[in-house]
């Protein structure tokens, strides 16, 4: 309200919220519902599509009251502040897909953000028919690479910063140097989009990885997981895993990554953010998943296995470890995280800022060669 603009500080953001929350819209939603259930049962054979829309009425087709006044609030936002450019953080997230949906539908230019190390995501919503998002904001070579080959145009693309950084300024210096003596182990991502999961792999890794581990003379200070259930899942009630004749500490959502790696030399996990956290923190980190999911799934974005040494097995991983090389030949951290000439807090939003200019003033260069 105007209070809020009152008694707003100078260059502060301003906040607004999207809500899934108004009226049922059962006359718009509820034709389309009929419609997708008659395309199920005479288009999918694979399996039963009676048991498909069973599992669909319970787990998806409930939420489309609320995807659509998402989108309607979104739309609504966009027609009240009139943006030149909407800017989302994923796009395998339906919040993000829907504001995007309602940004196009107003003819707001859009752009799409990485929020980390994104793994995975669709090509569909960067080109095409189907196309969300027309510019890239990108973090490093790695989010360029894997922008131009979900199509979108090079000139389209800018490696920018994100605010989110300055909690690891200033940089700290690797340690590479240093003897391997003590490592941190995160819990296996379950890639449940890809036939060539299986479910037993998270304890298989959590016995191999202690026993070369163990072989090698380091020290696992612990396991850690985004979530305590990931634990409990598994049968382990405990807050240790014994293994080895070793109890190793089981660490949740409530151990701060930070200071739980600050006691370790190096990391060994899947291809999450900490991917991108860790060697921030002066640390080294060892991808590591059973299987190259991206050998096997489209939605796997493939471009960080040019630039890391991805281990498939204990052997790799082994190797790996003693050659201390968690990159290809010739990458680093670079490649994945630009932050060249970042120093300060400073450097960082100037770059972001930079970044997102530079997307507005090619909008509005093309829209001058339009016209």
């Amino acid at each position: 309200g105007l209070w809020n603009l009152i008694k707003r500080r100078r260059k502060a953001p301003l906040f607004y919220y999207l809500s899934s929350t108004g009226s049922h819209r059962s006359a718009e939603i509820d034709p389309l519902l009929q419609q997708l259930k008659i395309n199920i049962r005479e288009l999918i054979t694979v399996i039963d599509p009676e048991l498909l829309i069973t599992v669909m009425e319970r787990h998806t087709f409930c939420y489309f009251h609320g995807a659509l006044n998402y989108f309607h609030s979104a739309r609504k936002m966009f027609q009240l502040l009139q943006p030149d450019l909407v800017i989302c953080s994923a796009d395998c997230h339906e919040n993000f897909t829907l504001a995007a949906q309602a940004a196009k539908q107003e003819r707001v230019k859009t752009a799409i953000l990485q929020h980390g190390l994104y793994g995975w995501g669709s090509a569909e919503t960067k080109s095409g028919r189907f196309q969300l998002f027309e510019h890239g904001l990108a973090f490093g070579q790695v989010d360029v690479d894997n922008y131009i080959r979900e199509g979108i145009p090079k000139e389209k693309i800018v490696i920018t910063s994100f605010p989110y950084f300055e909690m690891f300024l200033p940089l700290k210096e690797n340690n590479t140097g240093r003897k391997y003596r003590k490592a941190l182990l995160l819990s296996p991502d379950l890639i449940n989009i890809c036939p060539a999961e299986k479910i037993g792999a998270e304890y298989r890794f959590y016995e191999e990885t202690c026993k070369l581990l163990n072989e090698m003379d380091i020290e696992i200070i612990g396991i850690k997981s985004r979530h305590l259930f990931n634990f409990k899942n598994l049968g382990l009630i405990k807050d240790r895993l014994e293994i080895n004749g070793k109890a190793i500490p089981l660490l949740g959502e409530f151990s701060s990554f930070a200071d739980v790696v600050k006691d370790a030399d190096f990391v060994i996990g899947p291809g999450s953010t900490c991917l991108i956290e860790t060697p921030l923190l002066g640390k080294d980190y060892y991808y590591y998943h059973h299987t190259a999911f991206h050998e096997f799934s489209l939605s796997i974005r493939p471009a960080i296995f040019d630039y890391i040494n991805l281990s498939n097995t204990m052997e790799q991983l082994r190797e790996n470890i003693l050659k201390k090389q968690p990159y290809r030949q010739g990458c680093s951290l670079q490649d994945i995280v630009d932050l060249e000439g970042v120093k300060t807090k400073e450097d960082l939003y100037n770059k972001f800022e930079s970044g997102i200019q530079a997307v507005l003033e090619n909008i509005e260069s093309s829209q001058n060669i339009s016209t």
